[in-house]
């Protein structure tokens, strides 16, 4: 008995034990990660399932025979049990010992075969996990590219947005220092060139009078952008405040008139009222911001007079001086208001380095004799080219004047835009080639037609109700400039314009290329229109493309009716001209049209 009893716990070890080494095989091949297991686990799926089988047979046939075997040494050990002869017991044992180690062979077997179907299963397993591993890493790079992408989209996206709002936002004005405020003094020479001359003299003023906030200096300069496009600032030498690398900070610049606290000569602090003192500097690298700016241009001639006065070529960059009032004066009574360009105030002397600007070189209101009070003239910003030998060293320009009101100032390096130029600034889409910050808008056909019946609604006045012919109301357009009484190239009006007739593009900026007392008028309404307020109109470029060799011959005028349809009207017959003369000159003008 204890014989048995000690072969079963031998039995129930065996068993112990292969059931902890195949849980121990199964974890080992569920850790197993290399390239070796990943490669072989495709081809080991299907082999698995066909030992999935035969490992199921072997258990089935093996079981039967281990528990046959087992049936065996129980019907031994009970006929041990119920005694016999020693002999008897003798065999009993022996067939028990062989009985056992049939036993533990089969045993063994069935561990083995359990190994290989544990090790099939899990291989069955390995091998789905490795196709699911790999499905999901691809899923995973897939997924983990495609965040990659998308936060460096999102990184350049950041990127642009925050360029584009450095570049939209204005300059931050880190730690701002203001001078100190002290009384400053500036000698002039005498100045005769007035009717009230008066003698050299000394002049004392604040110089935290001069300054200018931000928001004031961009109001200049846009009011200098919008009233004179024929200059473009390329470098601007004037600014309300520098940057300071020392310290990291930035310091404020005098850059407008500033009251006069008191005058060495009494004749001249009766008269003068406001100086003025800018020191300015080119930068050492301003030919690169030039060719930033706006391209290869003609090279600046320091020192030299234009072949012409007031008359430059395109292209051509020169050193000017530009003058507004901070505030926009009103036009007083009996005097016809002018456009917000360039404005000198009153009776302006200038020095550059303590060298007096002759006053014939400066275009600005004269004094009137009849009223000394009285101040009228053109304005004309001045050239400091001939004026400045080395502009990269500084230059000191002071200003005094008999004007009260506060008055900007601008020193900039400008590049001069002709109206050729400007004209095909305003039609091109190309922004390559044309770098302008300003674009003509264009109003459509339908647009224009509808905006057209409009107009003629409220100009015609209907007398009798009684008619229903709409083709009585009709307006009559003329399709020649009114500055040139040419035929239109462009034809462009006013935003604001209350009319439809239109004037032609490159004869309207010839005419506002120079000072003049109508400059940016318009010549039917007389309201100002300044060049981003000029519309292409689309019903008057379709008349003109239609009609145009007519407008050249003298048929200029269209017939536009409250239905939208338009014609050309006869030509209308000049006082004295007979049928047959008139016949004759239309057929020569046809005549030579032909030629």
């Amino acid at each position: 008995e204890s014989f048995f009893a000690g072969l079963d716990d031998q039995v129930s070890a065996v068993v112990v034990a292969a059931n902890d080494k195949v849980t121990a095989a199964q974890k080992k091949t569920q850790q197993a990660k290399s390239k070796r297991i990943i490669s072989s686990g495709t081809n080991l799926s299907p082999n698995g399932e066909k030992m999935k089988g035969k490992v199921q047979s072997i258990k089935s046939v093996n079981g039967n025979e281990v528990s046959s075997r087992a049936r065996d040494v129980a019907l031994i050990s009970k006929t041990a049990a119920n005694g016999g002869s020693k002999e008897k017991k003798t065999n009993v044992s022996k067939a028990a010992a062989a009985a056992s180690k049939s036993v533990v062979s089969s045993a063994k077997k069935v561990l083995s075969n359990v190994r290989s179907s544990s090790i099939a299963k899990s291989c069955g397993k390995e091998s789905k996990r490795i196709d699911d591993c790999g499905a999901s890493k691809n899923k995973a790079k897939a997924r983990t590219l495609s965040d990659a992408a998308k936060d460096q989209f999102r990184e350049k996206k950041e990127k642009a947005t925050n360029s584009v709002a450095s570049a939209q936002a204005p300059k931050p004005v880190i730690s701002p220092i203001a001078p100190t405020s002290v009384v400053k003094h500036c000698l002039f020479r005498e100045d005769s060139s007035v009717l009230t001359p008066r003698p050299s003299c000394k002049v004392h003023f604040r110089n935290t009078d001069g300054l200018l906030t931000v928001v004031g200096k961009d109001d200049i300069d846009a009011r200098l952008r919008r009233w004179d496009p024929f200059w473009k600032c390329l470098v601007d030498l004037t600014p309300c405040y520098e940057h300071v690398k020392s310290n990291d900070s930035y310091v404020f610049n005098p850059c407008r008139t500033s009251p006069i606290l008191r005058c060495s000569d009494r004749k001249s602090g009766e008269l003068l009222n406001s100086v003025a003192e800018v020191t300015f500097q080119l930068p050492a690298n301003w030919e690169n911001k030039a060719i930033i700016t706006s391209g290869k241009g003609k090279a600046v001639r320091w020192g030299s007079q234009p072949e012409q006065k007031y008359q430059y070529t395109d292209g051509q960059r020169r050193l000017l001086l530009r003058m507004l009032p901070l505030k926009i004066s009103q036009p007083k009574k009996g005097y016809p208001a002018q456009a917000d360009c360039h404005l000198w105030p009153k009776g302006t002397f200038l020095q550059i380095n303590g060298v007096p600007v002759p006053p014939h070189l400066i275009m600005q209101r004269k004094q009137q004799s009849h009223d000394l009070s009285e101040w009228k003239g053109m304005c004309a910003p001045l050239d400091l080219t001939p004026f400045i030998s080395n502009p990269e060293r500084k230059n000191v320009l002071s200003l005094v004047s008999h004007e009260i009101a506060p008055y900007a100032v601008q020193i900039c390096l400008a590049e001069y835009r002709s109206p050729e130029t400007l004209t095909k600034m305003l039609l091109s889409t190309d922004t390559i080639h044309f770098k302008s910050d300003i674009r003509l808008y264009r109003l459509s056909y339908q647009r224009s037609i509808d905006i057209a019946k409009q107009y003629v609604n409220g100009q015609t006045v209907v007398l009798d109700d009684d008619s229903d012919d709409d083709d009585a109301v009709s307006q009559t357009f003329q399709i020649t400039c009114p500055i040139s009484m040419t035929a239109l190239g462009v034809p462009v009006r006013g935003s604001r314009c209350k009319h439809m007739q239109c004037v032609d593009l490159s004869h309207f900026l010839h005419t506002n290329s120079f000072p003049s007392g109508r400059r940016w008028k318009c010549v039917i309404c007389d309201d100002f229109v300044s060049v981003d307020e000029l519309v292409l109109c689309g019903l008057f470029e379709r008349m003109v493309q239609k009609h145009g060799d007519e407008a050249r011959d003298g048929r200029d005028k269209i017939e536009f009716r409250v239905d939208g349809s338009w014609i050309l009207k006869p030509q209308e017959k000049k006082r004295g001209v007979s049928d047959y003369g008139a016949a004759q000159s239309d057929a020569s003008a046809v005549s030579k049209r032909k030629k």
